[in-house]
């Protein structure tokens, strides 16, 4: 039986596509990390990656992962949540549609994202607000330097 857990930290999974599959590094403690931070982490996780230099504790142990399909065309798909990670965020293929803002009609982005998490650690209403404050996030990147 696979047990559940709720994690003080977040060990985020940075999932990587390289020629011979998949590795998802992980970034400890990335709640403590400012924007910029996590952004270097992110880019020298992805290189170690490439280069095949990733250790074995540097590739176990995350708590929530962020996978990204829509570089490959994927506009949307539901990620397979590793435990025993709490959720898992899918990213889509980003596209420009019409959209309204406010009775205007304009030319807008729209990224899927689907979330996938355990109904054991999180109930639907906490995760739903999660993924809003990532699209409130997306929409306005400015607010998280606030």
């Amino acid at each position: 039986m696979i047990e559940s857990k709720l994690f003080e930290y977040v060990h985020l999974g940075i999932a990587a596509a390289l020629d011979h599959g998949l590795a998802v590094p992980v970034i400890r403690h990335a709640e403590k990390l400012s924007l910029i931070e996590l952004a270097k982490s992110i880019k020298s996780y992805g290189k170690k990656a490439r280069e095949g230099r990733l250790l074995h504790d540097e590739i176990e142990g995350s708590t929530f992962t962020i996978t990204n399909l829509g570089a490959y065309g994927v506009e949307h798909f539901t990620p397979i949540l590793n435990p025993p990670e709490a959720g898992i965020l899918g990213v889509g293929k980003a596209d420009h549609m019409p959209v309204y803002h406010g009775n205007e009609l304009c030319k807008g982005t729209i990224l899927p994202l689907s979330l996938t998490f355990d109904h054991r650690v999180l109930d639907g209403a906490p995760a739903s607000q999660f993924i809003s404050t990532v699209k409130a996030y997306l929409e306005n990147p400015v607010s998280i330097l606030l």
